[in-house]
């Protein structure tokens, strides 16, 4: 017979008892900052990351480091070598191109719901996004341009009145972020702006087809501007050179 909820809840206290609800472990607090670390930039495709180190620069033991690597490497973000350790997982061009190819159906779709969806306050919270990445802009400022623009994709998704694929879109705009990242963003910059307000407009105007077309067309966009950025970049990218 199947063991009841009390019996494996009696299993779970004696080996030491599931985590708080809502209180995330040590190894968890772990991953979410080197997830966010290689999501920046500050640890890129290549690097390595010598368990001791990072000990020392988070302030916990090697305990939670090696389970927060060994969680990051399920998760595509790390690899691990013989006589490297873990390092940051490069992405072959193909791989890149799938993610982004991935992104772009998710984010298209999301950005229709939201012409559907957005309560007024939604459409105002996107406006107002839409502002600040002018502003943002003209100062020409790009690690604030780059918080700007993640903002406003996660604004599309966050409106669109479907939690599962915001949750999905926001996962694999993390995966992708790093991507955004290279000395490119300056010179794509204005024209993804311009993408973004014709979005915008598209949602605020409640016409579902046009938003995702409008979509669609800002993904695969930004896909062509890193690969040629990598095409003429070979050696400073974070990517395997082998498609």
């Amino acid at each position: 017979m199947p063991k009841r909820t009390k019996e494996l809840l009696a299993e779970a206290e004696s080996e030491g008892g599931p985590d708080p609800v809502g209180t995330p472990t040590l190894r968890h607090q772990v991953y979410e900052r080197l997830e966010r670390m290689i999501a920046q930039g500050q640890l890129r495709p290549g690097n390595r990351l010598p368990e001791t180190d990072l000990a020392r620069l988070l302030g916990v033991s090697r305990g939670p480091i090696r389970e927060a690597l060994q969680l990051l490497e399920r998760d595509g973000w790390v690899e691990t070598r013989a006589r490297h350790g873990a390092i940051v997982r490069r992405r072959s061009p193909r791989e890149i191109q799938e993610l982004y190819e991935t992104r772009g159906v998710l984010e298209a779709h999301a950005a229709r719901l939201a012409a559907r969806h957005a309560s007024e306050a939604d459409r105002g919270r996107l406006a107002a996004l839409m502002a600040e990445s002018e502003t943002v802009l003209a100062a020409g400022d790009g690690k604030a341009l780059i918080a700007a623009n993640a903002a406003v994709h996660n604004c599309f998704s966050d409106i669109c009145g479907n939690r599962t694929l915001a949750g999905m879109v926001h996962a694999l705009g993390r995966r992708v972020r790093w991507y955004s990242m290279t000395p490119r963003t300056p010179e794509r910059a204005p024209a993804a702006l311009a993408e973004h307000r014709t979005i915008v407009r598209a949602i605020l105007d409640r016409d579902e087809a046009r938003a995702a077309e409008a979509m669609a067309r800002h993904t695969a966009n930004d896909l062509a501007a890193y690969l040629g950025w990598l095409r003429d970049n070979p050696d400073s990218a974070g990517s395997d050179s082998e498609a």
